[in-house]
């Protein structure tokens, strides 16, 4: 929100707005608020907040030089195309709009990620080949940002919180998602007994859950950018960070 700062009367889009309780926030700081989500009980629940919201997919926006500003909070990991829909942020944006997001990234969730694909892959099943994230590195989003067309003003790795709290949540929305209706009951087994090194990956949170990417972004690509640095220690002895300089943009992360 910090990031967003949002100005009363602005026409901002919420991607992947969820049950609408932030967006309606920003609403009742005087935004003109469009909701997106594509679960359209989501949006439902969105509308009961009496929000102008509507079930669309991330890569499939319809918006022309639209909004002030594209916010997305805890969304964007869900969406694997991310080039098509950061390619749709752009377009909806009006020329030196903004793009404020964070979402999952690099090394989220690693050690639960891991054991779900190791122990679908026992079974005979391709679990690579189901797992629903993006997690991107630092790099990766950055060029991605860039070949759309934004000017990346600030990107960074922020370390995780305590999440004890969110251990149960995350366990049935992960098995929920990486499973297919096919496993549901081999996904409720693994969840509860901890087969297949899970309960090792998930007992008393040692696992790296909530690395979180967070990026704003410039609609426009100018020849002078904004020199930042977002240099945030991520675990012992490890620190992400991206220095952008003038064009020719030159990026140097350290680890």
């Amino acid at each position: 929100m910090d990031l967003l700062a949002p100005k009363p009367g602005e026409r901002i889009l919420d991607l992947g707005c969820g049950d609408g309780v932030l967006t309606k926030k920003l609403a009742d700081l005087g935004c003109e608020m469009v909701a997106v989500d594509s679960s359209v009980p989501q949006i439902e629940a969105a509308r009961k907040l009496g929000l102008n919201a509507f079930a669309i997919s991330g890569e499939d926006l319809p918006y022309n030089e639209e909004f002030d500003a594209v916010f997305s909070n805890a969304a964007l990991h869900w969406i694997k195309r991310a080039d098509v829909m950061l390619a749709g942020v752009y377009r909806s944006l009006k020329p030196g709009g903004r793009f404020v997001a964070e979402c999952g990234g690099h090394g989220c969730i690693h050690k639960i990620r891991t054991a779900l694909v190791q122990a679908l892959d026992r079974r005979g099943f391709d679990g690579e080949a189901r797992v629903p994230w993006y997690f991107p590195t630092l790099g990766d989003y950055a060029t991605r940002l860039e070949r759309a067309g934004f000017r990346v003003d600030s990107i960074a790795l922020i370390p995780p919180n305590s999440l004890a709290r969110r251990h149960h949540w995350l366990l049935g929305n992960v098995c929920a998602q990486l499973f297919s209706r096919l496993l549901r009951r081999s996904a409720q087994r693994l969840s509860t007994r901890g087969s297949d090194g899970l309960g090792t990956a998930t007992s008393r949170c040692q696992w790296n859950l909530g690395r979180r990417l967070r990026t704003t972004a410039i609609h426009g690509n100018q020849s002078s950018r904004l020199i930042r640095h977002q240099s945030l220690q991520t675990a012992p002895g490890v620190v992400s960070g991206l220095v952008w300089q003038n064009s020719p943009c030159t990026r140097t992360e350290a680890r």
